[in-house]
């Protein structure tokens, strides 16, 4: 375990604790800390907009969102991701609607 002041955080085997200064935060599994290093896409209810900035650094291609998704999450792991697939799960678990474009963007709707 893990304590700050009358906080108190109990570890995990496979979790880790985000430190804010001095204060702690909270308990995330440890695979989203360290995925970069296996190329994984790890989402753990990440917002929409944060889920599809990753998209567009890990593949570096332009996603443009034309719905408003401020509320909605996702949760998921994409191993060895692929772009079209990974993009089409995330829009179909959320309702949304993904346009491939020529040019290699993107249009979210």
């Amino acid at each position: 375990s893990i304590a700050e002041n009358d906080n108190e955080i109990i570890l995990t085997k496979g979790s880790g604790v985000i430190v804010d200064g001095t204060r702690l935060s909270e308990v995330i599994p440890a695979e989203n800390e360290t995925s970069w290093m296996t190329g994984d896409l790890v989402f753990n209810n990440s917002p929409l907009n944060n889920v599809f900035a990753d998209f567009e650094r890990h593949f570096d291609r332009k996603i443009t969102v034309r719905k408003k998704i401020d509320a909605q999450a996702f949760t998921g792991r994409f191993k060895d991701a692929r772009f079209r697939n990974g993009l089409e799960t995330v829009c179909l678990s959320a309702g949304l609607t993904c346009i491939f474009k020529a040019d290699s963007s993107v249009v979210i709707k």
